[in-house]
């Protein structure tokens, strides 16, 4: 946000608390950089002239005198702005979903060949286990559906693999943790 570096470097006395966000952050770079003398992909957080926020992700090696005391740095500075702020929207996305599974009052299951990958707390509460972990811990294929139920789940499964039509909605038999059998809308 400044019109040259001569503003940017008159305008900014102290780095570490003028242009990191975190001023540990600076602490550990020039930590780095004494001890390893190079730095690959070091992500900060950076303030604009404005007070806005950028992050960079930088490149750089130290230069030293023949006495081995630090005279510059020499680096690339790549503004990952954009892409930090991608993650973040990620993130924050994946947590209103899992938040959404983890207390929405029906059942969720994630089957894929026929073995659980996922499972909802009203999932292994309905299967009469005390954590979604404990249920998904059943580590055989179409363990969780009733003996009469399971050739015709493998057919359907087949079938979607291949890319063909199987239904979407049917009632399958479920194997309880107790080992009583309940019957499941799918």
């Amino acid at each position: 946000g400044f019109a040259s570096p001569e503003e940017l470097m008159s305008s900014r006395t102290d780095i570490a608390r003028q242009v990191y966000v975190n001023p540990e952050q600076r602490e550990e770079f020039k930590r780095r950089m004494e001890q390893e003398g190079v730095v690959k992909g070091f992500e900060y957080e950076v303030y604009r002239k404005d007070g806005s926020r950028l992050w960079f992700r930088e490149n750089a090696r130290a230069e030293r005198d023949a006495g081995g005391q630090i005279l510059y740095y020499v680096g690339t500075v790549e503004d990952v702005t954009a892409s930090k702020r991608a993650e973040e929207a990620l993130r924050a996305s994946e947590r209103k979903f899992r938040d959404l599974l983890e207390h929405l009052p029906v059942a969720v299951r994630i089957v894929r060949a026929g073995k659980l990958e996922f499972v909802n707390p009203a999932d292994a509460r309905l299967h009469g286990y005390e954590s979604p972990a404990e249920e998904i811990e059943i580590d055989a294929p179409f363990a969780h559906l009733a003996p009469e139920d399971v050739e015709r789940m493998k057919e359907y499964s087949q079938k979607r693999a291949a890319g063909e039509e199987a239904p979407l909605l049917y009632e399958v038999g479920h194997v309880r943790k107790d080992g009583s059998e309940i019957t499941v809308e799918v």
